[in-house]
């Protein structure tokens, strides 16, 4: 196995660590006040709830951004054009978000929502618009380059 797939599946098997009971939403309850009483904050508890939910929805775009790019990095090997590797990121990465969600639907204190696989997506596709608003400069550079 090449060593961009090792790194998706070692990504994808954190993930799904991720996904379990041990870090259920309590857990980062718990972070957010160890941090805020570290740093001597005072928060509401209504406060810590929009904190939380904050913190995680932007958990599923950091995590599924980093699993878009190495998809990405693992699938251009192989495509005949970038976009290619593109859509299939996409598509694995949107299978990925469905099979994370039937995970923590069996889980004792997680559930599954549609809405954080709309959040997963998210950080797939704004990982192939970086990589597309990347590769379009780079092509026309090398088409300009051979056409001198």
């Amino acid at each position: 196995m090449r060593r961009p797939w090792i790194l998706v599946l070692v990504w994808m098997a954190l993930m799904s660590y991720l996904s379990t009971d041990s870090f259920a939403v309590s857990w980062s309850e718990r972070m957010l006040r160890f941090w805020a009483a570290s740093l001597h904050f005072s928060i509401s508890a209504h406060d810590l709830q929009i904190a939380n939910l904050v913190l995680r929805k932007f958990a599923h775009l950091f995590e599924f951004f980093v699993l878009g790019r190495l998809l990405y990095r693992a699938l251009e090997v192989n495509a005949p054009i970038p976009y290619t590797a593109m859509g299939q990121a996409l598509l694995l990465g949107l299978a990925f978000a469905m099979l994370d969600e039937l995970h923590q639907a069996f889980t004792r204190t997680r559930g599954a929502s549609f809405v954080d696989v709309g959040w997963d997506l998210a950080g797939v596709l704004s990982s192939q618009l970086l990589v597309f608003c990347v590769r379009i400069p780079r092509n026309m550079k090398e088409r300009t380059e051979s056409n001198l």
